[in-house]
């Protein structure tokens, strides 16, 4: 804790997403962890760092930079979009760079995979709400200071507030049930 907005965004304090290669990430299969990149490839845009695991990564991100970046700056896509207690000078809200999900060109990234899947239950309304955030608070920049150091796998899936905005979290909650029910009969006809 203790965090806040600038020091997420401070170019100073090292690459991009720990030097995950965001271009990587557009050739994974959804559930592939991330590429780490290497600084023998860097790229600076916007004053940050990025590191990509190629000259060929680099060379397609600095063709078009913008078709690469994270969306609301590599900050957890749910924490943007539905935690409301963040604000444009406390945002810290820290990912996993290999809790990522590309979603209409763009790519996102989360606190952890459970997150992931909240945020795909609430699409495409969770994106509307986060661009409208993102926007407005006018942040600029890109995380390279703010990590889930837990792990993808490691540590206790966060679980979404649900009293935030019950109204929100109701068709997400019938989603996500959903989707465990028939996990749960597929494992159990498998387990006969």
């Amino acid at each position: 804790d203790g965090w806040d907005s600038a020091a997420c965004l401070d170019a100073g304090a090292g690459p991009v997403l720990e030097g995950y290669d965001v271009v990587a990430y557009f050739g994974l299969d959804p559930l592939d962890d991330g590429v780490q990149g290497s600084s023998e490839f860097t790229s600076v845009y916007q004053g940050f760092e990025f590191y990509f695991s190629s000259k060929e990564n680099m060379e397609k991100f600095e063709s078009d930079p913008e078709k690469y970046v994270p969306a609301w700056g590599g900050f957890c896509a749910y924490g943007v979009a539905e935690e409301t207690w963040w604000t444009a000078e406390t945002m810290s809200a820290g990912v996993v760079p290999d809790a990522w999900r590309i979603i209409d060109g763009r790519l996102f990234f989360f606190h952890d995979i459970g997150v992931a899947a909240w945020f795909a239950a609430l699409l495409p309304d969770a994106i509307r709400e986060g661009d409208a955030t993102w926007h407005g608070w006018g942040l600029e920049g890109y995380n390279t200071n703010c990590f889930n150091t837990a792990g993808k796998t490691g540590g206790q899936l966060i679980q979404p507030d649900l009293a935030v905005r019950p109204e929100r979290h109701a068709p997400a909650v019938a989603a996500v049930g959903a989707a465990e029910a028939a996990a749960g009969a597929v494992g159990a006809e498998g387990s006969g």
